[in-house]
């Protein structure tokens, strides 16, 4: 499903703070600052996307990261297996620890 924003005449969208070529949902008039609403967003037909262009991206994608691997994966596995795995699983058992239950008072009394 895509969708596209509605942006009236004379407004634009915000700049993401995150990513360069990213936008907020937040409108502004043009050229001043200050909030001056949020973009409805309707749904558009996603049916005339070109699939060998999916594909080539995804395939872009899956290359980059696997040579991202190779070069960082090593470090960042050792990383994980020695320090945040076992600071996980000791928080993970804190958390899920069964504490006794609190005494119930007696009805009768």
């Amino acid at each position: 499903m895509a969708l596209e924003p509605i942006i009236p005449d004379g407004m634009r969208l915000g700049s993401s703070g995150s990513s360069a070529d990213a936008v907020k949902g937040h409108l502004f008039f043009e050229g001043k600052s200050g909030i001056r609403g949020h973009a409805d967003w309707v749904e558009v037909d996603d049916s005339t996307i070109d699939p060998t262009v999916v594909a080539a991206a995804l395939l872009t994608a899956v290359a980059a990261g696997g040579a991202g691997y190779r070069k960082f994966g090593p470090p960042v596995e050792s990383w994980f297996k020695d320090d945040v795995a076992p600071a996980v699983k000791s928080t993970w058992g804190r958390v899920t620890r069964r504490r006794p239950a609190d005494p119930q008072p007696d009805a009768s009394e």
